[in-house]
């Protein structure tokens, strides 16, 4: 099966509200969308979805390796995933593009070989943890509530160095006077240093906090505290590559490795990461780049692989007001109904 037309298109989403991180304070989220066709007319897409600001490549390193393709005439819809896996490939090293395409010839594949045994889970119950960032106390404790009421019992939250004590006192109140029985994930971003992270993991000790993640900017530091915390650990933006897990894998005592699938080059890869794993005492977090529904359809797929029953950052579909697609993959009661059917039927997208 061949395919053609390819074209790709720039798109803007548009955060419900302004998003927060260590650094920046974010209203807006470009992505690239890719779409190419089969004989028959029908469309298959994917996401590109780079970013900068987590180490990936730059959002001109993608449009400009995108625009490569557009002179390419004819596109190879494989017949196997291990086809397929090396198909994409000799096509591109960029991790975000590679997504894309992957997601693009997985549907083809899914779409055109029904008879075909494909490796891929067929269905799955995947958790969800909630995420919130700080703000004044009093909409804190009602943003709380409102999560406990959407079924979630893991929440994830950003906080800057300078919010610490805010951080201790919601989580207090939760534990004291609410008594809800909720794990939270501690995300500061690399805004912390290694004595300020081993002081108040400290202080948090006793609270029901699954890890901290990403406490400090750099990997050498990261990897020391594994060994001094006695919260554990967890690393996201460390962990840009296979080679980057290989390391943590040899070095560290980390016990959480956080993997933006987008960034890390899609499903090949985590079916890599998933072999290197085994027997290790190392727990997969899949969290989202905040991709669009149409990115996020591979996303999900991609945390169907590694088995275990963890929360994972997947709960990003209404954090924007102009979806260019349905969400087929919603969170229900803190966990999204997977399914291989789901993710193969047909995109419809509006980008206006």
């Amino acid at each position: 099966m061949k395919l053609t037309s390819f074209k790709y298109f720039p798109y803007e989403l548009s955060f419900r509200n302004q998003f927060k991180t260590s650094t920046d304070t974010l209203k807006l989220r470009k992505v690239f969308i890719i779409e190419l066709r089969d004989e028959s007319g029908n469309s298959f897409w994917g996401e590109a979805a780079p970013l900068p600001q987590f180490h990936s490549e730059s959002y001109d390193e993608v449009e400009n390796e995108l625009k490569k393709f557009s002179g390419k005439q004819v596109f190879e819809c494989s017949n196997s995933l291990i086809e397929l896996f090396g198909y994409v490939s000799s096509l591109t090293l960029l991790p975000t593009v590679r997504f894309a395409f992957e997601q693009v010839f997985m549907n083809c594949l899914l779409n055109h070989n029904i008879n075909s045994s494909i490796d891929l889970p067929a269905s799955k119950e995947i958790n969800v943890n909630a995420l919130m960032g700080l703000s004044d106390f009093e909409s804190s404790k009602r943003r709380i509530r409102q999560l406990i009421s959407l079924g979630y019992n893991v929440i994830k939250l950003k906080t800057r160095d300078e919010d610490f004590y805010e951080l201790y006192e919601l989580i207090a109140w939760v534990v004291g006077e609410l008594n809800a029985k909720l794990k939270f994930r501690i995300d500061p971003n690399g805004s912390w240093d290694m004595e300020k992270t081993i002081l108040r993991s400290k202080k948090l000790e006793y609270f029901p906090i699954e890890y901290i993640e990403q406490p400090v900017k750099e990997s050498t530091d990261l990897i020391n505290l594994s060994f001094d915390s006695p919260i554990p650990i967890a690393a996201d933006e460390s962990m840009r590559n296979i080679k980057d897990v290989d390391r943590l894998l040899a070095d560290s005592k980390i016990k959480f490795f956080v993997i933006k699938p987008m960034l890390f080059g899609g499903v090949q890869n985590i079916f890599k990461l998933s072999d290197m794993i085994t027997d290790k005492n190392v727990n997969i977090i899949f969290s989202s780049s905040l991709e669009s529904n149409v990115g996020r359809r591979h996303l999900v797929l991609s945390s169907s692989i590694i088995d275990n029953n963890l929360a994972h950052g997947l709960g990003t579909s209404e954090m924007f007001t102009n979806q260019p697609t349905e969400d087929v993959f919603p969170v229900i009661n803190g966990a999204i109904n997977y399914s291989l059917n789901n993710y193969s039927s047909p995109i419809t997208i509006n980008l206006k």
